[in-house]
């Protein structure tokens, strides 16, 4: 049997984890050049880049975001790949990163023959020609092959 979290149990969830053990204090939002924690964090520039500090809005109908939109300083030439939250303004643990600019997460369906015709299906995606999309892997799960991440 699978259970089926109210919005109640989210919003309680997020909110409990936004303020407790996920940040461990004022977490900061940092921009790296790569997606996941491998990636390198943003440098230099004038003025300089660093991470900002956040505050989060109540949870409600089952997700949460932030209380102010954030204006990072980017050093020419930088392409910004993911949005990374860390526990610290320097250093610090990362808690979670997300590819910058993603909205929704979409599923997709890859079918081995039809990789060699390059054919993702994603049913009622809302994408539009021209829109960039990229994959990566979830937790416990891997990429088709012929995918890589990142790309």
């Amino acid at each position: 049997m699978s259970a089926i979290l109210t919005d109640a149990t989210k919003n309680a969830l997020l909110d409990s984890a936004a303020t407790g053990s996920l940040t461990n204090g004022t977490p900061h939002l940092g921009l790296h050049t790569a997606l996941g924690n491998g990636g390198a964090e943003v440098a230099g520039g004038a003025p300089a880049y660093a991470r900002k500090s956040i505050t989060w809005n109540a949870a409600a109908t089952g997700s949460k975001d932030i209380a102010a939109a954030q204006t990072f300083d980017i050093p020419a030439g930088t392409t910004v790949r993911a949005v990374q939250l860390w526990s610290a303004l320097t250093v610090g643990t990362s808690r979670a990163w997300m590819p910058a600019g993603s909205s929704a997460r979409r599923a997709i369906t890859v079918v081995a023959a039809d990789l060699a015709g390059n054919t993702i299906q994603s049913p009622a995606h809302g994408l539009s020609a021209g829109n960039s999309v990229v994959f990566w892997a979830t937790i416990g799960a891997a990429l088709p092959t012929g995918l890589s991440e990142d790309t």
